[in-house]
Parts: structure tokens; C-alpha cells; sequence
């Protein structure tokens, strides 16, 4: 049980620095200067393997939690530690939505510094079905956490 209390507080730890990054990140008004493709190529891919490493620790943690039910009855003093691993799998869900959405925004910026050319072969092969695809010129925009 430590270990899950230990795991449920390294993703606590984790989304409130998500948090506070995203707080403290300043506002832009001007645009920004092109960036080197070289360069953005390197922050996507940091980004993506963050984003499977989160992946991953969400998979161990769910499977943690699925080890530890028990189809038994439980006793009146394990109420408590089922209300928390439903706290602990909606706080799961949450942090899985907030990964599809990063993993989109991924996808649009991947869209974005693709070369026009490749965009157009790509919808005439209709391989563009991807919701995220649609519009990459819109900018990103994630929804505030909760």
C-alpha cells in the first residue's frame, strides 16, 4: 500500500508542477521569430518521450490498482481505502485526458513544421483523418486544471 501512496504522490508532485509551469509561463503578445527546425525537432521529440514516460507510469499504476482489488467483500475499515483508489483512478483519468491532449497539440505542431508538400500528398492518400490534423493553425490551447 506504500507503494501506491508513494506513486499516487509522485503524480500529485507531477501535475502540480505541470501546473505551476504553466502558471508561471508568461503571456506572448508579439509573435515569435521562426525557429530552427533542427531545434523544435529536438523539444517535440523531448516532449514525446515525456509524454511515454508518463504513459508508462500511468500503465503501472493501473495495473497496481487493478492487483489490489479483491472481489471479497471488504471490511468496514477498508471503506476509506476504496474511496481513495476511486479518488486515485478519477485523478488517473484526469492526468490520461491531460496526456491526449498534449499528445494532440503534439500532433499539431508535428503538422505545423511539416512542408506543405507532404501535408497535401498525405490528405490525398487520406491519411489527414486525425482531429488534430484538421486545423494546425489554430493555436493550442489546453483547458485549465481542475
Amino acid at each position: 500500500m506504500t507503494n501506491q501512496r508513494l506513486l499516487a504522490l509522485t503524480v500529485c508532485i507531477g501535475a502540480a508542477l505541470m501546473i505551476a509551469a504553466q502558471a508561471a509561463a508568461p503571456a506572448f503578445t508579439r509573435p515569435a521569430p521562426p525557429q530552427d527546425l533542427m531545434m523544435l525537432d529536438r523539444r517535440v521529440s523531448a516532449i514525446e518521450q515525456r509524454i511515454y514516460s508518463l504513459e508508462s507510469r500511468l500503465n503501472q499504476v493501473e495495473q497496481q490498482s487493478r492487483m489490489t482489488q479483491r472481489p471479497v467483500q471488504p471490511p468496514p475499515a477498508a471503506a476509506a481505502q476504496s474511496t481513495e483508489l476511486r479518488l486515485l483512478r478519477s485523478e488517473l483519468e484526469i492526468i490520461a485526458s491531460r496526456v491526449r491532449l498534449i499528445e494532440c497539440g503534439v500532433v499539431q505542431l508535428d503538422e505545423r513544421t511539416t512542408p506543405e508538400r507532404v501535408r497535401e500528398a498525405r490528405k490525398k492518400a487520406g491519411q489527414a483523418d486525425s482531429s488534430c490534423r484538421l486545423h494546425p493553425d489554430n493555436p493550442i490551447q489546453f483547458p485549465p486544471w481542475r
